[in-house]
């Protein structure tokens, strides 16, 4: 039963289908809306457009894992060094042949070294993914979450968000995916954010994927812009819990 679970998982190509410590490195060169290195795991409320970071990630349970993670980023000549530390749960809710559900919960710390002054956080989420195959070649997926940031260094803040999004997966070749994602995410008290991002992943080999993506982002708060970047991916794992795509602390 469990392979039969694991191989209709892996066919739908989004979310977990297995369980493995390992290492994983994401990378993203941002040319629009301006030049550099953009560092941090998760850039928009969706899963497959993230920053730059070197990733470790230890299984505890079938259920549970712990991570951490280096995030190099570089702009205008400033370079920009941060880590993280997390745990992260994750459930199956609701499954079938052609989709699934999944319930996550998240707690971790992110620590903010260069520039300085140095800062540091702790945070808690939860999150629900769906995902459906509606056809051989395109998957439907979105998700929504709540979560909360306390800032202990430099001063003490206490901030929450909401996140929502919706994305179509297209499996062009057995090599080439194109993905079509909008999200929105609202810091409570301030201004609601939104992102529409277009992408096209190829991957070289098992575990390495690169990709060119482009779209407009609007930060709670920020005037929008276009963006456009190229980004990749190595796995020592491939399709594991807590790789880029699924669920990393």
């Amino acid at each position: 039963m469990k392979k039969t679970v694991l191989a209709a998982m892996a066919s739908l190509g989004i979310g977990s289908a297995a369980l493995a410590d390992g290492f994983s490195i994401t990378a993203n060169l941002q040319l629009l809306p301006e030049f550099g290195v953009v560092g941090g795991q998760f850039i928009t409320p969706y899963r497959t457009y993230r920053g730059t970071a070197l990733n470790y990630t230890l299984n505890l349970t079938d259920n549970f894992l712990a991570g951490a993670s280096l995030r190099p980023g570089f702009f205008a000549g400033q370079l920009v060094l941060a880590s993280r530390a997390g745990l992260v749960g994750v459930a199956k809710l609701n499954e079938s042949s052609a989709g699934y559900v999944e319930g996550a919960i998240r707690f971790g710390s992110n620590q903010i070294m260069v520039p300085g002054p140095f800062s540091f956080d702790f945070d808690a989420g939860g999150e629900i993914f769906i995902t459906q195959r509606v056809a051989d070649a395109a998957v439907l997926y979105g998700g929504a979450g709540l979560d909360a940031t306390l800032v202990v260094v430099p001063s003490v803040s206490l901030n929450a968000a909401a996140n929502a999004y919706a994305g179509l997966k297209l499996e062009l070749s057995r090599d080439l995916n194109a993905y079509l994602e909008g999200g929105l995410r609202y810091p409570f008290g301030l201004s609601l954010g939104y992102d529409v991002t277009a992408s096209l992943y190829y991957t070289v080999v098992r575990g390495v994927r690169l990709g060119v993506y482009g779209g407009y982002t609007n930060v709670s708060g920020v005037a929008g812009a276009w963006k456009l970047g190229i980004a990749g991916e190595w796995t020592e794992k491939p399709e594991t819990l807590g790789t880029p795509g699924n669920y990393l602390p």
